[in-house]
């Protein structure tokens, strides 16, 4: 089976690279960005904070404990209400954490 796209025909091993191109464009780019949007989002973030925060890059890690902030603040005020309370608990936690890497930026810049 071959389907026809512009000027290119392509087989069934071309779509299967055409869709696992896309594939990896999409999540290589979701990986980089800040943005958490669900709860799914939001265990990669945390997975990926504690890499940064292991590898010392504490930026990154504050940039993206931010994110995670703004949709922890999101789901306590709009979210479920089932979960608000477990949600307001994670809040609490990932902010006191948020204020520790921000002490860490703040006397690696003041050590410049």
């Amino acid at each position: 089976m071959s389907w026809t796209v512009g000027l290119w025909v392509i087989d069934g091993a071309g779509a299967a690279l055409v869709i696992a191109g896309t594939v990896y464009v999409f999540l290589s780019r979701r990986f980089d960005s800040h943005a958490v949007a669900s709860r799914l989002d939001f265990r990669i973030a945390s997975r990926r904070t504690k890499q940064l925060l292991t590898s010392g890059e504490f930026r990154q890690a504050h940039a993206v404990i931010q994110a995670m902030l703004a949709w922890l603040r999101e789901q306590v005020h709009l979210g479920p209400a089932r979960r608000r309370v477990a949600r307001a608990a994670e809040l609490e936690q990932w902010e006191l954490v948020e204020e520790r890497v921000r002490v860490r930026i703040d006397s690696a810049a003041s050590s410049d």
